[in-house]
């Protein structure tokens, strides 16, 4: 197994000689994307040519930074307004996902564009919304979209892009005057409630407003749309211990006791995972400039 912090390398060996079919990487830190690359090797140390690349990112615990069922008193620090037309975004007890409440807008044969809007909620690394909804919405021509501020809502972009669960099923006429017209959105009649999930990774470290924004056309009208269940949730930092380059027993120390265990594999009479040999291979790679060889057995022993 090979190692690399980067798409494409360089990558360092990270464990060698395994049989089973899972290995565990310890020597991580939070955050940090991680490529990995498996090549098998035959009996005769013949290496296979595999390229293809795996990565990962270790994270700590889910945390739910905003969750709101809309079953508290209303606005319940949501704020809205009508850019056009009537803003009748309010709480409704005729459809709801959970409980009793939900958000609504209708749905007007008259120009419209009724924004929803959530607190300021600052987002750390690997933030996803998900809420639930249903609508009914005159096909094509009328639709609800949903989008991000990063400034506080002075200004605004689609999240469509970013939306990984049932996400928009139309795009909206350019004509009748559709605040919205030209963009993709949810339009038409779903009927059932749906969940949305959206990757927020790409606003991490800032402070966002979530917007869903209603548009309609001069000419006929729909029911209208209804929003329930809104949750951010993101990943914590993974509390793990400092990885110490040398300390092949992951002791936390780099020692006499590592150098034994490395001049021992640098001989060829135990492998990684043999003999104390716990530490991922690269944390043996003291020496960033070559492989594993007698410099970084030089340079263990200096920094005593």
């Amino acid at each position: 197994i090979s190692r690399a912090r980067t798409s494409g390398g360089p990558y360092s060996t990270l464990a060698a000689n395994l049989t089973g079919t899972s290995y565990t990487d310890s020597g991580v830190e939070s955050g940090q994307n991680y490529y990995y690359r498996v090549r098998a090797v035959d009996g005769g140390g013949n290496e296979d040519d595999n390229a293809t690349e795996l990565v990962a990112t270790p994270l700590g615990p889910i945390q739910v930074v905003f969750a709101d069922d809309i079953e508290g008193t209303e606005p319940n620090g949501w704020t809205h307004n009508a850019a056009s037309g009537t803003d009748d975004w309010h709480y409704v007890t005729d459809q709801s996902h959970s409980s009793s409440h939900a958000w609504f807008a209708s749905d007007p044969s008259t120009v419209k564009d009724d924004r929803l809007m959530t607190p300021s909620i600052q987002l750390s690394q690997a933030a996803e919304l998900s809420f639930w909804h249903r609508y009914n919405l005159e096909n094509t021509y009328d639709g609800g979209v949903l989008e991000i501020s990063t400034d506080g809502g002075v200004t605004f972009s689609d999240l469509g892009a970013h939306i990984t669960l049932n996400g928009y099923n139309g795009t909206i006429s350019a004509g009748y005057q559709n605040p919205i017209g030209g963009r993709p959105a949810w339009t038409g009649s779903m009927t059932t409630w749906k969940e949305v999930t959206v990757d927020l990774s790409a606003y991490g470290g800032q402070t966002v407003v979530i917007r869903f924004r209603l548009g309609s056309d001069t000419m006929v009208a729909g029911t209208g749309w209804w929003v329930d269940d809104v949750v951010i949730s993101q990943a914590t930092e993974c509390q793990s211990s400092p990885v110490v380059m040398g300390d092949l027993n992951q002791d936390l120390v780099c020692d006499t006791t590592d150098a034994v265990i490395l001049a021992m594999f640098l001989a060829g009479s135990i492998q990684q995972g043999e003999a104390g040999f716990t530490a991922p291979l690269d944390r043996a790679d003291m020496n960033p400039s070559s492989g594993i060889d007698s410099e970084d057995l030089t340079q263990m022993l200096q920094s005593f």
